[in-house]
Formats: structure tokens, C-alpha cells, sequence
């Protein structure tokens, strides 16, 4: 089995969580045109038919019709938790993320327009093939993404099912797996992916008021003619058999990765 852990390391991170503020502006979230309306004609005067005196029917008595059973929706896979409102929970992992004013998820629609456009941009070519292949599975999904409304910080959710492998894997490993699956080695350099003078590399940070292996990626953006800095992490939580990738952005300024490391609290018990 290849673990492709994630194959969405670089794609949902560099073009679902950060393109939308880092490339091509400010983020669209739940944007929706207000609609135009259309000027109602004048009603014209009708004049009223004088009414007709109908006898009444008598009533027939109606059977009843027998009642029809609800039908309840498929559950949700358990693993990829629910957005509501400003929170997203996921049992499963035991993880909360609760939005403060400034932030908003973003729509389903959003979230797979994004994550379809990623499998096709060009930066990401030698991508491609995994992350059809991640895609494929309805046990495998980006299951939210958030962004302040000037979407200059970000984060996003993504859960891949790993099998019985996910038995022998921990959060150091999926780090290490990532860099095998970028092709590069710890402080590698990542101008083979499309970002000049970027760097990868394996770091610890505070998450959930726990030290948690993670990697750190920086790279600068110059897309819109002007060079910005932009700042990633990588977190991985891996529970039986799946693994969740948090991941966190922050264009200008890196301290932009605490706020949002400071959206998320873990609920489970040790």
C-alpha cells in the first residue's frame, strides 16, 4: 500500500488554504451576489365576477393515508466531523475548532471548487495521479477550511483513512512520510514544486497545549508583481485508522499561525 500522506500536503495546503489569499486575493468566503430585483408591473383593476351561489357537496368520507416512514440521511463518516454555524467538531478525533468574529468557513460548494481546482493546476502536476487517487475514496476528504475575511490567515482540515496502517503510524511519521512524498529532505529546498527559494523542515510546536511534531514550510509569493512571505505548519493527528492534517497559513506575518493555532482545542482524554 502507498500512504500518500497527504497527497494533499502541497495542494490543499498551498492552493486550497493559502491561493485564495496568498495568490489570487482576498478570500471569497460564503461570498454570495445580492440579488437584483425586478420592478413589479402595476397591477390593472379587474372587475370582479359577481358570485354564483354553488350548492355544497356533501362530504365523502376520505381514507385516511397510511403514513410513510421518514427516511433518515446515510451517517457521515464519524472521522470527518461536522461544520455548523462558526464550529467545527470532530468526535472522532476529539478536535473543536470554534471561529472568533473576522473568520468564516468556508461553503461546501467553496470547499470543492477549491479542491478540484487544485488537482488541475500546474504547479502541482507531479501531483496529480495521488491526489486523483485520494480523491477517489469517500473515506478520504478535505472536511473544512476557514479564513479571516481579509484572508491573510487560514487553516484547513484534512482527513485520509491509512487502514490497518494507521495501527503503526504516529505524528513524527506522517511528518517524515510527507517529505518523502514532496520528494525532498528535512530543510529541503522546494523550487522543484514550483516555489523558488522555499524550505520545508520538521519542527515541534504548541498545539492544544501539547508539544506536537509538525513540519514548517516558508516560501515567497510574487504572483501580483510584489514579494510576499508566506507561513505554513503542518500538524497530524492519527487515531486508529486515520490521520488528520491541520494545516495553518499566514501571509506578512508568522505570528498569523498562532491565531489560528489558537482556533482548535482537543477534547479527548489521554
Amino acid at each position: 500500500m502507498k500512504i500518500r500522506a497527504l497527497a494533499l500536503l502541497a495542494a490543499l495546503a498551498a492552493l486550497l488554504c493559502l491561493s485564495a489569499c496568498a495568490v489570487h486575493g482576498p478570500y471569497d468566503v460564503l461570498s454570495e451576489p445580492e440579488p437584483t430585483v425586478e420592478p413589479s408591473p402595476e397591477p390593472t383593476a379587474e372587475p370582479s365576477p359577481e358570485p354564483t351561489a354553488e350548492p355544497s357537496p356533501e362530504p365523502t368520507a376520505e381514507p385516511s393515508p397510511e403514513p410513510t416512514p421518514r427516511s433518515t440521511p446515510e451517517p457521515v463518516n464519524e472521522a470527518f466531523g461536522l461544520v455548523d454555524g462558526d464550529r467545527y467538531t470532530n468526535d472522532y478525533f476529539g478536535l473543536t475548532c470554534a471561529l472568533p468574529e473576522g473568520w468564516s468557513f468556508l461553503s461546501d460548494q467553496a470547499l470543492n471548487d477549491r479542491v478540484t481546482g487544485a488537482v488541475e493546476d500546474p504547479i502541482l502536476e507531479g501531483f496529480s495521479q495521488d491526489m486523483q487517487l485520494f480523491l477517489s475514496s469517500d473515506k478520504n476528504a478535505c472536511v473544512a477550511a476557514a479564513a479571516t475575511q481579509d484572508g491573510l490567515v487560514s487553516c484547513n482540515m484534512v482527513v485520509e483513512y491509512l487502514s490497518n496502517w494507521g495501527q503503526y503510524l504516529d505524528e513524527q511519521d506522517m511528518c517524515a512520510i510527507a517529505l518523502h512524498q514532496l520528494g525532498v529532505e528535512d530543510g529541503g529546498d522546494l523550487t522543484q514544486l514550483g516555489l523558488p527559494g522555499g524550505v520545508i523542515c520538521t519542527d515541534t510546536v504548541t498545539f492544544c497545549g501539547r508539544e506536537h511534531p509538525c513540519l514548517r514550510m516558508e516560501y515567497t509569493d510574487a504572483s501580483l508583481g510584489v514579494d510576499r512571505p508566506i507561513y505554513m505548519q503542518f500538524i497530524y493527528l492519527v487515531r486508529d485508522k486515520y490521520a488528520m492534517q491541520i494545516t495553518l497559513g499566514s501571509c506578512f506575518d508568522q505570528a498569523g499561525l498562532g491565531d489560528a493555532a489558537a482556533l482548535f482545542s482537543l477534547t479527548e482524554e489521554d
